[in-house]
């Protein structure tokens, strides 16, 4: 296991228009890890076909954690966040052996970041390789329930897999990701479509309800919007037709996300009115109005949007309610997801100022972030080793 150090702290924000707004340690490389499950899960659903991918996992949270083997009652994979949803993608690429996978899959994280050419860290690919035992017990379980067409695609399956989840990315590259998939498969940067709507759809969809782990219910309570957590201490949130955003700080909680990344997110959602299912202006403390406290003690300040007239546009149903507009669906059943509207970049800048104010406020929660990592299973005695790829 490679050493980090335990108080970075980065924050980046894509919106959908293409600006960027970074503060802190946005910059510093770290092992995408498991940040790269919906990567692979919609780069494997453009190259076998959406009903493929999805017949080989299910659309349900979990109480297992990411690396778990365990599979659902029709032994599938829980979902496409988790470890077995992702091994059961790379394991059905027919691209051949283990470096013609992750070229092909490397490439597709390079049209998401919009960088050159990420790269592949190969200490932390040799780790994964070398002692990485849970995920290859994953897929031995998924080769013997049929989901893992022969050894040889289970073996060249795992190690493309290891190597994606060693390829280097930062905060600022995250959010982009995360903004590709707000944007439902439209590149902030490029414009170009990286991958079809429904894709990202899919993608926004399970990821609001699976991707933070045991966390989830709470986190879709008090942040309300999909994110997919790591356990390199990295958060990629989505905010649909708004933004992608990533928070970087390697400190965990007992969820094993993030502890400042969470409480970030949080201040981000209240402060910019972001949470999807809550009105515009209203706290996202529940039962509560503004200037209420969290369960931690701090206080929320609201967040508010400009009114908007009712309309309706772009792809499928689009209703615009006070500045934002609700659309959606999970495998065809209709949900309502309140965002903003496509037309126009819907972050002013002059709100995103919060962003600094947030790195300076949330670098004086070491003490608290030590406190909750040290009194959480497995991280006693002060030990913030780099834990690779969930393992």
């Amino acid at each position: 296991f490679s050493n980090v150090e335990p108080d970075l702290f980065g924050i980046s924000l894509m919106t959908v228009g293409g600006h960027l707004y970074s503060v802190g340690d946005a910059g510093v490389k770290f092992t995408i890890q498991a940040i790269c499950n919906p990567v692979i899960f919609a780069f494997c659903v453009e190259f076998n076909g959406f009903d493929i991918v999805t017949e080989m996992m299910g659309a349900e949270s979990s109480k297992a954690m990411l690396s778990s083997d365990k599979l659902n009652a029709d032994g599938k994979p829980y979902n496409l966040c988790t470890d077995a949803g992702a091994l059961s993608c790379v394991g059905t690429l027919p691209l051949g052996e283990k470096e013609d996978r992750y070229e092909a899959l490397r490439a597709f994280l390079d049209k998401m970041t919009g960088s050159e050419q990420v790269q592949l860290d190969s200490e932390t690919y040799y780790v994964l390789k070398s002692f990485a035992q849970k995920p290859k017990d994953i897929m031995e379980k998924l080769f013997q329930s049929n989901l893992i067409p022969s050894v040889y695609d289970m073996e060249h399956g795992l190690d493309s897999y290891f190597m994606l989840a060693s390829t280097l990315v930062n905060a600022d590259d995250v959010a982009v990701i995360g903004a590709t998939f707000a944007g439902f498969g439209m590149h902030p940067k490029s414009k170009l479509e990286i991958m079809e709507y429904d894709i990202a759809s899919e993608v926004n969809n399970v990821m609001m309800n699976c991707g933070m782990f045991n966390g989830a219910s709470s986190w879709m309570v008090e942040v309300g919007f999909p994110a997919k957590a790591s356990e390199n201490g990295a958060i990629m949130a989505i905010v649909p037709n708004v933004c992608g955003i990533c928070v970087y700080s390697p400190r965990l909680d007992e969820y094993k996300n993030s502890v400042r990344a969470v409480m970030a997110m949080a201040e981000l959602s209240d402060s910019l009115g972001l949470h999807m299912l809550r009105k515009a202006g209203q706290s996202t403390k529940r039962g509560s109005s503004k200037g209420s406290k969290r369960r931690d003690g701090s206080t929320y300040r609201g967040g508010s949007t400009s009114a908007g007239s009712r309309s309706a546009s772009g792809r499928g149903k689009l209703i615009q309610v006070e500045g934002c507009n609700t659309k959606g669906s999970v495998r065809g059943v209709e949900k309502t997801l309140v965002s903003f509207t496509e037309s126009e970049d819907p972050i002013p800048s002059s709100k995103l100022t919060i962003l600094s104010g947030l790195k300076t406020s949330f670098k004086e929660t070491k003490e608290k972030a030590i406190e909750v990592v040290a009194s959480s299973k497995g991280a006693a005695n002060g030990n913030f080793n780099h834990v690779t790829a969930g393992l």
